[in-house]
């Protein structure tokens, strides 16, 4: 979604550059900067602010408000771990005894990793598809019967959303017919 950000930054030399900021992380036409000059701002604001900005990278959705005595971070992300990485973000840009508040809960609805099936489950998924439809091939081929490519491709599906995993594909003749045809 669109990053905004809003109020006070300071001058138009910290205004560029958390602007360029917020861009290169964000994307350039992803960010809205409505920001004005204000002289009067505690020292290091643009840093805090740069702070809070790679802060929220972390998120999926979320806000940074930064005042004179605090950096609060408010979010929801996919990764279970958002919270301390956004903690580690904060101690590490805004230094030793800096006040900040962290909001992030996590939600499995936003995380790519969380409907991942394991390799047991493939596995299982797999052998199921393929002991329900045998696959087999045309009589005196190497070319899929028209059933059999239906079963590949479901299989292939199942396959698209597992984990990389070794697997051995083996098929076999029947007796019947010549040798060289078999």
């Amino acid at each position: 979604g669109n990053v905004q950000v809003r109020g006070h930054l300071g001058d138009a030399l910290a205004q560029s550059a958390v602007s360029n900021y917020a861009k290169a992380r964000f994307g350039a036409d992803q960010v809205y900067v409505a920001s004005d000059d204000h002289s009067a701002l505690p020292q290091r604001w643009p840093l805090r602010t740069l702070a809070g900005l790679a802060a929220l990278a972390e998120l999926n959705n979320g806000s940074v408000t930064v005042t004179a005595d605090r950096v609060t971070v408010r979010g929801v992300s996919g990764n279970e771990n958002a919270r301390a990485t956004v903690a580690q973000i904060l101690a590490d840009e805004l230094g030793e005894g800096q006040d900040f508040s962290i909001n992030v809960s996590y939600s499995e609805a936003l995380d790519p990793n969380a409907n991942i099936p394991t390799t047991d489950e493939c596995i299982a998924q797999v052998v199921g598809i393929a002991t329900a439809q045998k696959i087999s091939f045309e009589p005196g081929s190497s070319t899929l019967d028209a059933d059999s490519q239906q079963t590949v491709r479901q299989i292939a599906d199942v396959l698209r959303t597992c984990p990389e995993f070794e697997m051995e594909v083996a098929g076999h003749t029947d007796s019947q017919g010549r040798e060289e045809m078999n």
